[in-house]
């Protein structure tokens, strides 16, 4: 979407807050949006559209994980997971992807992860959502691309180094974190802006020729 468009997910109201303190110097607006109550969707997209024109390109980079072992999940666990991760995602398409709210050759792109192709212990309901959300990417490329030229893809990040990432490291503790997190990762913890570069890479032009493809940045972890 144009540079002035950012719909921020408002689960954690303080985020709002870094989000508002990293604007820097204008040339942003923020549409505060609590994605896991679908139904403001369709008006978030309608607000952006309305204020700023049509829009050029959409990330998703809204999500959340647990380790959860298998006996320990539930239907409203799973729900929840799938919401944020996957129905979001597929609601802000739906009403993206309408003449009247996209140009031509716009390009979309989800935030999946290296887990949708290698599993981890005890995050089946993490794995699950970002596969449906690298498969429902697959069929969105198909439908949307040969009249709307609607471009589609994921990226697929291993460890970046962010809340997440630090999150875990609290919890295991950095000795456990390194020696389960690097020895597949062997080009170690990614930063944000290694995978923010791929996404870039994706919105523009230069990838004209690129749609329904999860590209995996995760140095090295998915090979073993």
């Amino acid at each position: 979407m144009p540079s002035q468009g950012m719909p921020k997910s408002l689960r954690k109201p303080q985020n709002y807050a870094i989000t508002q303190k990293f604007r820097g110097g204008g040339g942003t607006k923020c549409y505060p949006c609590d994605l896991s109550n679908i139904d403001t969707i369709e008006n978030l997209v309608k607000d952006i559209v309305q204020e700023n024109g049509k829009l050029d390109g959409l990330v998703h980079c809204a999500g959340i994980t647990a380790t959860k072992p298998l006996s320990s999940n539930t239907y409203d666990f799973l729900d929840e997971m799938m919401r944020i991760n996957v129905y979001s995602f597929i609601e802000l398409v739906k009403h993206l992807s309408k003449k009247k709210n996209c140009n031509q050759n716009t390009s979309i792109v989800a935030v999946s992860s290296a887990a949708s192709i290698r599993g981890d212990k005890a995050k089946s309901a993490y794995c699950m959502s970002k596969g449906a959300l690298d498969s429902a990417c697959q069929a969105m490329a198909a439908e949307l691309g040969p009249e709307k030229r609607i471009r589609v893809n994921t990226v697929n990040p291993g460890w970046i180094n962010t809340q997440m990432y630090s999150d875990y490291v609290k919890n295991v503790g950095q000795e456990y974190a390194d020696a389960t997190i690097l020895d597949r990762q062997f080009l170690g913890v990614a930063e944000p802006y290694e995978v923010a570069n791929v996404i870039a890479f994706l919105l523009s032009d230069a990838s004209s020729q690129i749609t329904g493809q999860s590209i995996v940045v995760d140095g090295g972890r998915t090979i073993w």
